[in-house]
């Protein structure tokens, strides 16, 4: 309220304080008169001090409680509780606002989550996948390796061949036995080298060797002689038939050189008439198992 009307007001107040004692002290009917005193001074000085009176008492008439001071103040408390409610609805919201954004980086955290889970997992049978290709490979490239190394003249690759075509279980089965037969044909032409020429060392008489000098002469002799050194052996007609065949059958079982144990399976067929390819050595290796002891007896007779 503007400052010049509270003035206002309560210089009107106080005039009318004045007037109820004059009309008070004019009039005749003094009880009438007190009671309108009373009234207009009560009135008086609530125009005078309607900022400050919590309450006035008059007398007879009993006390008057002014509430506007009262309703102020609980007004300002009301004011207040509004605000602090108001402050502590926006903390609310801000808190709820911040979980409801926490609850959606969570979710969103899940989500990035399995997705990375199943990239994992897409990636892990990416590179088992890999992992078999390449076992795979490796497989095919160790299994086309021993069929060179069969075709370059090893015997172990070889043998190794014949051993996965009877692994029925080995995806290389009908491949291994099919390369085994080729290689197997490619010895035992009907057309072959013979007739080798040695290169004695001068003065050297290979007459005067023993089958046991010979023996040592093959296993030092370069892969490309040892066929020339076993055609010597099965020529010598001074050396028993059953040293010779003993010892082509040895050739057979235990040279490295797949031309070896082609030369001394084609002497070895020759000696005992027998009409088989010269590398069908378990065929071989059984049947002289077998008999063997004829060819004993044949040394013990005599000549």
């Amino acid at each position: 309220m503007p400052e010049i009307i509270v003035i206002a007001v309560k210089i009107f107040g106080a005039l009318i304080i004045v007037a109820a004692f004059v009309v008070f002290h004019r009039s005749n009917e003094k009880k009438a008169a007190s009671i309108l005193m009373a009234v207009m001074i009560f009135v008086g000085l609530a125009l005078i001090m309607h900022e400050r009176i919590a309450e006035v008492t008059l007398g007879r008439f009993g006390t008057f409680k002014l509430l506007r001071d009262q309703v102020s103040a609980d007004a300002g408390v009301i004011q207040a509780l509004k605000t602090r409610v108001e402050n502590q609805s926006a903390t609310v919201d801000a808190v709820a606002a911040q979980a409801k954004n926490a609850a959606g980086l969570s979710e969103k955290a899940a989500s990035q989550i399995n997705i990375a889970d199943q990239k994992l997992a897409n990636l892990n049978a990416t590179l088992s996948a890999a992992k078999v290709t390449l076992e795979n490979l490796e497989r095919d490239a160790d299994f086309a390796k021993t069929i060179e190394q069969a075709q370059n003249d090893d015997r172990v690759a070889f043998d190794k061949l014949s051993s996965i075509a009877s692994d029925q279980n080995s995806p290389y089965a009908k491949r291994a036995a099919d390369a085994w037969s080729v290689i197997m044909d490619a010895h035992s032409q009907g057309i072959y080298e013979s007739n080798f020429t040695i290169p004695w060392p001068v003065g050297v008489n290979p007459a005067t060797y023993s089958l046991a000098d010979l023996k040592q002469l093959f296993a030092s002799a370069p892969t490309a002689f040892k066929p020339a050194v076993l055609e010597y052996i099965s020529k010598r007609d001074d050396i028993p038939k059953l040293q010779k065949l003993d010892f082509l059958m040895e050739v057979m079982k235990t040279d490295a050189s797949l031309k070896a144990v082609e030369y001394a399976g084609r002497y070895f067929t020759t000696d005992t008439d027998l009409k088989i390819k010269p590398l069908a050595l378990d065929y071989l290796s059984n049947w002289w198992s077998e008999h063997r002891k004829d060819y004993e007896i044949t040394a013990l007779e005599p000549k």
